[in-house]
């Protein structure tokens, strides 16, 4: 073999390498730039989050209130209440103002933390006749919160509910019989009453 011959080989298993190299590379993982999944919200975890919010204002007077929730953290509920009489029925307007502060919650595995952004205010029209013979309500709830998961994934909760001419049992237990409706957390949803 002539000296002439060696510089080729030696270029070629050089160009050899470099060529497996090049093949290696777009399979090696990036250090620099390590993926992460997020999961989005769920329409499950939308509906725990207002389940928490109303149960927030379950025991809650007029004025300023400081509830802790499910797991930790709380919120500030500021109430108003106003009642009218006309003859022999009565009407009240109540309104919460619901601002959560890294309020915990676990729905579906997850551990959720609520921020008000500002706000979710809900506010009511109940009236009854008679000692308690009949009642209806209407309500609307309206604001935005924040969310973080476990999984480090965020987002904002747009509240934009309503329910209207829902009859009430005022002789006995207090229940709604009717359905907020309406967009939660981007989902279209009816709740019913009941499943709080």
């Amino acid at each position: 073999m002539s000296e002439k011959t060696k510089p080729k080989r030696k270029c070629f298993r050089k160009m050899r390498r470099a060529a497996a190299l090049v093949a290696v590379l777009p399979l090696l993982p990036a250090c620099d730039s390590p993926v992460k999944t997020e999961e989005p919200l769920t329409r499950g975890q939308a509906a725990a989050i207002l389940r928490e919010i109303v149960h927030l204002t379950a025991w809650v007077e007029e004025g300023v209130n400081m509830i802790r929730c499910s797991l930790g953290g709380g919120a500030r509920i500021i109430v108003t209440e106003k009642v009218q009489e006309s003859g022999d029925t009565v009407t009240s307007f109540t309104r919460w103002i619901i601002e959560p502060d890294r309020c915990e919650l676990r729905s579906f595995g997850d551990t959720l933390v609520l921020t008000g952004d500002p706000s979710v205010v809900f506010e009511s029209e109940f009236w009854y006749r008679g000692f308690l013979e009949e009642g209806e309500v209407d309500m609307e709830a309206a604001g935005s919160l924040t969310w973080r998961k476990n999984d480090g994934s965020s987002g904002t909760c747009e509240v934009d509910l309503a329910v209207e001419d829902a009859p009430v049992d005022t002789r006995d237990t207090g229940e709604i019989d009717g359905a907020l409706e309406g967009r939660l957390c981007g989902f279209d949803v009816a709740i019913h009453f009941s499943e709080f």
